[in-house]
Formats: C-alpha cells, structure tokens, sequence
C-alpha cells in the first residue's frame, strides 16, 4: 500500500488538516483515474489490434523488398511442398 501523502505545511507526527486530507484524496482520486485509463487501454483488444496492425503495414511499405523476398520464400515453400505431396502420391 502507498503511504498517505501529507501537505508539506502540517509537521511530522501532528494530525493532518482537512485541507491535507482533501489534497490526499484529491491526490489518490487522480491515480486512480489514471490507473483505470491505462488498464482500459490494454483491455481494449479492437483498438490494441488495429494500431498493431497499422504499425505492421507501415513497416511493411517501409521495406517492400523484404516483403517481397517473404513472399517469394513462402511461394517456393509451397511449390516444393506440393511437389513433393503429388511425388509421394503416386
């Protein structure tokens, strides 16, 4: 658990203020908001995907030759992969 978070004007070991509690729940309610937006993030698997996604198709345009020297490597794989199914076929 995080220690309370006491104003600075109240001295150690007096009792905090109203003012000082409110600044601490003030302080608490704003983690908290943040805490829950970013675990909404990442719960949100559509919009998580999509930027996935974008950043995976801008490197993609970034490096055509890589994807198309990818493309060529899975088109040989399939070729030898056929061909050798229709040998063991016969």
């Amino acid at each position: 658990m995080t220690e309370s978070k006491v104003d600075s004007k109240t001295m150690p070991g007096s009792t905090p203020t109203d003012e000082d509690l409110r600044h601490d729940v003030e302080l608490t309610r704003e983690e908290l908001a943040d805490t829950v937006s970013e675990l909404a993030g990442k719960l949100d698997v559509k919009s998580r995907t999509t930027d996935s996604m974008q950043r995976q198709m801008a490197n993609a345009q970034a490096h055509p030759a890589v994807v198309g020297g990818s493309a060529l490597g899975l088109l040989g794989l399939i070729v030898v992969l056929l061909t050798v199914k229709r040998r063991r076929n016969r």
